[in-house]
């Protein structure tokens, strides 16, 4: 988007917002749904059966998560699926401001979360690890996040948390078409599409294609992403269905590792894109991983009851890795190094309600393998799992425990957790305990296993057209999987694992909602107060989270017929914090050891969002006072810039 075109958006927003609403008509507003329409019975003798909406989740016969539904995320004015789940729940960034990185999410203090689509752990170990930019937004019928013992049987190697994505359902009798674009200051260009139609009685096919291309700030940031989804979808009967899905990511990304504090000037102040200021930390590492991800999902109840319900899962994962270490200080010869890695397994889970006590187990056996690469020999190894998890229902105090054992590349883990939810004159609260375990994977063969002790305390107020959510934690970790750096006298040589680093976070976030009228609505998504105790002498008095963070939305609302606008602001806030630096080699973070960065006071995005029946277009002018705006240390985002993004159901 050039800069006259961006001027003249500007200018003549007031003027596209009259036309907007002067081709609207007077009917009412409807969401289209994907599966809102009912297919057609072509055929007169053949039974037409609904589908399992549990199918994909966790949980089949009751919803313990936090949903993010697809309905409410066609209005943000996001680039990726983790923006979206950042905008939705109280947590804190930690995004290093490049597109296309594993940037992750801090959730109850501490970014160490499980992912899995459709109840599937997606594969991670270093350079495999999951990257939340290859997974689509538009595919997911929900975003189901799980924390502290209810996470425990579902995944392996987290601080407590699980995030689920359950694969979008289909069942239209006619083509289902979606269309989605993202354009982020002509730096980065984004567009989906997904094309979908019942085919037989009972049966949907679908196919999806994302793509992005763009750099970011600084050198080395450029991004080349191609991702295509492929699915078929059997409901046998009113009680079971079986999917088949096929996900291909060909993901591109180029890997600095953030600036060059030595070399660069200024590293608390304005960096711009000069390069005598902006002199990266790697100006020629660059990853492509090119993966072929197979799931088939089976669901059956007992009866129609839906008290009894069990869930299969096969699955196998195939990735190229090819790593371009350009002149670095690694060894690798020609510094370029091709190999590949594998995932074969399944899952199964039962679940039932007896009387007052539910019950679900989950068992899981994964063979992976990688090939030689530069930081160790071939190797294949099997990891497995069983959980169990149980609660008490019906009474005033709802008690529930879980626990699972798993071995990880020969590490035996054992965690468990348990809870209550009660209410005291009305008011719920939940309070959780959960022992998680962390273990290095093969990239971090020389760390101790990272052990999380978490406790949670939340409750949650409705008054009129307002509701307000707390949360409490306390989270304790041993031996830290975290990395130092190594310096040469003028230049970053490497990364070093640091024994016996230890971390007390405590912390309470607060979640305000509430509309001032029909029309004014405001919300906090964060007010995230985190305390942090270092025991490590050696980084004492660094904290790496800001002691405050918090992020502030209000907006208007106006609806017409079948159209509406939203026009407001969103105000981010942070107090001074060291940050942690992005270690781009294993996947994590290191420790930055150099002066705290300034506090973040004016981080500010303009938005409007306008809906015309089934199209909405987002347009938002971000860090318009051009401060700086980071959430790990030496990774700045741009300054002043526009995105826009839309969103297009047809049918």
């Amino acid at each position: 988007m050039n800069k006259f075109f961006k001027i003249l958006l500007a200018a003549h927003l007031p003027i596209l917002m009259s036309s907007f609403f002067y081709l609207c008509d007077a009917q009412p507003m409807q969401s289209l749904d994907s599966t809102s329409i009912e297919p057609e019975n072509n055929i007169e003798s053949a039974e037409l059966f609904p589908l399992l909406k549990s199918h994909g989740s966790i949980f089949n016969t009751r919803n313990e998560s936090y949903n993010i539904h697809k309905s409410e995320i066609e209005k943000l004015n996001y680039i990726s699926v983790l923006e979206v789940i950042n905008q939705k729940t109280t947590s804190q960034p930690f995004f290093s401001n490049a597109f296309g990185k594993r940037d992750k999410l801090g959730l109850n203090g501490y970014y160490h979360n499980a992912t899995s689509i459709n109840g599937v752990q997606q594969f991670g170990a270093g350079n495999s690890a999951f990257s939340f930019w290859t997974r689509s937004a538009d595919a997911n019928e929900n975003i189901e996040i799980f924390e502290g013992a209810e996470a425990i049987p579902f995944a392996n190697n987290t601080g407590g948390t699980l995030i689920n994505f359950q694969e979008i359902a289909y069942n239209t009798s006619t083509p289902f078409i979606r269309l989605w674009g993202s354009d982020v200051n002509d730096d980065l260009l984004s567009f989906d599409g997904t094309w979908s139609q019942n085919f037989a009685p009972n049966w949907n096919f679908y196919g999806g294609y994302r793509s992005l291309a763009g750099n970011s700030r600084y050198d080395n940031t450029d991004v080349r992403s191609r991702n295509l989804r492929i699915g078929f979808r059997k409901t046998i009967d009113s009680n079971s269905q079986i999917s088949f899905s096929y996900l291909h990511s060909n993901n591109l990304v180029g890997s600095n590792s953030g600036i060059d504090p030595l070399n660069s000037l200024d590293i608390n102040g304005d960096f711009t894109d000069s390069p005598v200021n902006s002199i990266v930390n790697f100006e020629s590492l660059n990853r492509r991983n090119k993966s072929h991800d197979f799931i088939a999902n089976y669901t059956h109840f007992s009866d129609s009851t839906k008290k009894q319900a069990l869930s299969v899962s096969a699955y196998s994962n195939y990735t190229i890795n090819h790593e371009d270490f350009g002149n670095l200080f690694f060894n690798v010869g020609s510094g370029i190094e091709t190999y590949s890695n594998y995932k074969l397994g399944s899952n199964i889970s039962f679940e039932k309600h007896i009387n007052n006590i539910f019950l679900k187990t989950n068992a899981s056996i994964d063979f992976i393998g990688f090939e030689n690469n530069y930081s160790f020999n071939k190797i294949s190894y099997l990891n497995n799992s069983i959980g169990v998890y149980s609660a008490l229902l019906n009474y005033n105090f709802k008690p529930y425990f879980s626990f699972k054992y798993s071995n990880y590349i020969s590490n035996n883990l054992l965690d468990f957790g348990g809870g209550i939810e009660f209410k005291i004159k009305g008011l719920p609260f939940k309070l959780d305990y959960s022992l998680n375990n962390v273990a290095p994977n093969l990239y971090q063969n020389t760390a101790e296993v990272e052990k999380h002790s978490l406790i949670l305390l939340k409750t949650e107020f409705n008054i009129s057209n307002a509701k307000l959510e707390i949360n409490l934690w306390n989270r304790i970790i041993t031996d830290q999987i975290i990395y130092g750096i190594i310096n040469t006298s003028d230049k970053l040589a490497g990364f070093k694992y640091l024994q016996n680093q230890n971390l007390t976070i405590s912390g309470a976030s607060v979640n305000l909602q509430f509309k001032a009228s029909e029309n004014l609505i405001f919300n906090t998504d964060n007010i995230y107060v985190d305390l942090t105790l270092i025991t490590n002498p050696a980084v004492q008095g660094r904290s790496p989270f800001p002691m405050i963070y918090s992020e502030i939305e209000t907006y208007i609302n106006i609806p017409r017929g079948k159209s509406e606008a939203n026009i407001g602001f969103n105000w981010k806030l942070a107090s001074r914090m060291n940050g942690y630096g992005y270690n781009d080699f294993y996947d994590s973070y290191y420790v930055n050891p150099y002066q705290s960065i300034e506090p973040m006071f004016d981080n500010i995005e303009i938005f409007a969002r306008f809906r015309l029946n089934h199209a909405w277009l987002k347009v938002s002018f971000c860090n318009p006072l051009g401060t700086d705006i980071y959430y790990l240390a030496h990774h700045r985002a741009f300054n002043q810039f526009f995105k826009m993004s839309f969103n297009w159901t047809i049918r």
